[in-house]
């Protein structure tokens, strides 16, 4: 994600392949990156007939790095919606 402007909310995709996501933090263009780690289990899910098979996750654990991240929450460990707050980053 590339922005201009401060955010305070991102939404990062978890990898449906894979029990694992990481992603690479970098808040300014002059400093170290952080890397989160975000461990979790998948559990397909069907829906519905016109709707199919979806992925929800369950978090366990999330490791970062602390060049910038000065601790790391889970909020809430499942992730069931694309409108919940699950983890949350303190810089």
């Amino acid at each position: 994600l590339y922005r201009q402007q401060s955010a305070s909310l991102v939404y990062l995709p978890f990898n449906q392949n894979a029990d694992s996501s990481i992603f690479y933090l970098q808040p300014d263009s002059a400093g170290a990156s952080d890397t989160l780690r975000i461990r979790y289990q998948r559990q397909l899910t069907f829906l519905s007939a016109g709707c199919g098979f979806v992925t929800f996750f369950n978090i366990d654990t999330v490791i970062a790095t602390h060049h910038h991240i000065d601790s790391v929450a889970i909020r809430n460990k499942k992730v069931i919606n694309l409108n919940g707050e699950n983890i949350q980053l303190y810089y």
